[in-house]
């Protein structure tokens, strides 16, 4: 199944109560998958043996799903989820119906971003045999990712750094519980009980946040989980070997460095403490090239921090302690597979050159030129993004037009709104009872 068309069962299994009828159409573009040593940089250099070890690649693919929203008159892009980097929503949305009775239904963003990612965490979905995936989400409030401008229009809700972090996790949750994935986070600068004010830590036991068991701390300390880089044969000119630099659960080896990435920098940075006046770094053979003697040392340096170290210190970073609360989430799926080395992967139908996706993107969402809290200058921005979108797939991507799917979202009917508010359900929980709260009164000075 495509990723199109499990969005589209996901919304359809779930719709939103909306005002308006109107209909959804959903997008996703997919880049070839290439290979980037950035992921990793420093995972294949040893810190004392000058052995030339190539760099195991890891295959990275930019997915892109958008929904537009259209009720009378033109589409307008309400939403769109970048993977590996942002996810955002624009003013622009079917406008939930605020009733206290009605049945619960999810959100439409909260639905269609827990539907990517499961999709991915489902192992029969991947072109290759996958035996570990891990998903990671990093929690951090701002006003705007994809949309510029959009923060400007009143109808878009922009949350909180507290709010945005409880949104995942309930969010992530659900994912959780689909595929049966151990459920991690941690927020930098806070220990388990400092979170109680942000995340609570006794939710209903019903609750999906519940049910997932979340772990608080991060998951590179469990000794089952297996180390994200596996050589396999092809990847190399000769026969394939996990060497000691690969086998070592450190930092250059455990913890991925994404773009634009907090964790990232403070990695960067602490490699970089390797080339400062008067560093102490155990001796480096003198036979390796210069390029290579400096990966030596810099992974000495994030080899004298160990894992937890990392992430007490990233308490302190000005990303995680200048008033703004960030959360981590890592979800983990395991199953056992067999060690055979996997073809690289190929490439999904109508996939696009990364560097064409990522222009596509740039241009046609996220320049200032693009006005998406007007609602005139968001319908020319939106058929601006399709016609691009179906251009690159026609030249590039050996299609007619970019694959999508539209889902009718039927308006809530009047006679279901009408009872609502008058017939609470038989399990709505009884409400809490009034406390009248007493002024402590002082007692008055004798002269």
């Amino acid at each position: 199944m495509s990723l199109v068309a499990w969005c589209q069962a996901a919304v359809e299994a779930q719709l939103p109560h909306v005002c308006e009828k109107g209909t959804l159409r959903i997008h996703a573009l997919h880049s070839c998958p290439r290979p980037v040593c950035s992921l990793y940089p420093l995972a294949h250099v040893h810190p004392t043996d000058a052995r030339a070890d190539e760099a195991v690649p890891t295959w990275q693919e930019h997915v892109i799903v958008t929904a537009a929203y259209r009720s009378q008159d033109a589409w307008r892009l309400a939403y769109a989820l970048e993977l590996s980097t942002r996810v955002d929503t624009a003013h622009r949305r079917p406008h939930r119906r605020p009733a206290p009775h009605l049945p619960p239904a999810r959100s439409l963003t909260s639905t269609l971003t827990a539907a990517a990612l499961h999709y991915f965490l489902v192992h029969d979905h991947w072109t290759t045999p996958i035996d570990h995936i891990s998903l990671h989400v990093l929690a951090r409030a701002q006003d705007a990712y994809l949309f510029p401008s959009s923060h400007q229009h009143p109808n878009k809700r922009v949350l909180s750094d507290a709010a945005l972090i409880r949104w995942w996790q309930t969010c992530l949750s659900h994912v959780a519980l689909s595929v049966q994935a151990r459920a991690f986070y941690i927020i930098p600068g806070y220990t388990r009980l400092d979170s109680h004010a942000i995340v609570p830590l006794h939710p209903a036991k019903d609750s999906a946040v519940s049910r997932a068991q979340w772990q608080y701390g991060h998951p590179y300390h469990v000794a089952d989980v297996p180390l994200p880089l596996h050589p396999c044969s092809w990847e190399h000119r000769h026969a394939a070997t996990r060497s000691e630099a690969l086998a070592a659960r450190v930092v250059p080896t455990m913890i991925p460095v994404f773009p634009d990435d907090p964790k990232g920098r403070f990695v960067n940075e602490q490699a970089a403490t390797a080339h400062e006046p008067g560093a102490s770094m155990k001796p480096i053979p003198r036979a390796a090239s210069l390029a290579h003697r400096e990966a030596m040392a810099e992974r000495q340096a994030l080899e004298c921090l160990s894992i937890d170290g990392f992430w007490e210190r990233m308490g302190f970073r000005q990303e995680c302690c200048s008033g703004n609360a960030v959360g981590i989430f890592v979800l983990s799926t395991t199953r056992q597979g067999s060690a055979a080395p996997s073809p690289p992967p190929k490439a999904r139908p109508c996939s696009l050159p990364h560097p064409m996706l990522e222009d596509l993107l740039l241009k046609h969402m996220m320049q200032d030129a693009c006005v998406w809290h007007d609602p005139s200058e968001a319908a020319t921005c939106t058929q601006r993004l399709f016609d691009a979108m179906d251009r690159a797939i026609q030249r590039k991507g050996g299609g007619d037009a970019a694959p999508y799917a539209d889902v009718t979202l039927p308006a809530i009917s009047t006679d279901v709104l009408e009872r609502a508010p008058t017939h609470p359900p038989a399990h709505a929980p009884p409400s809490p009872a009034s406390v009248r709260i007493l002024p402590v009164k002082k007692k008055a000075r004798r002269s």
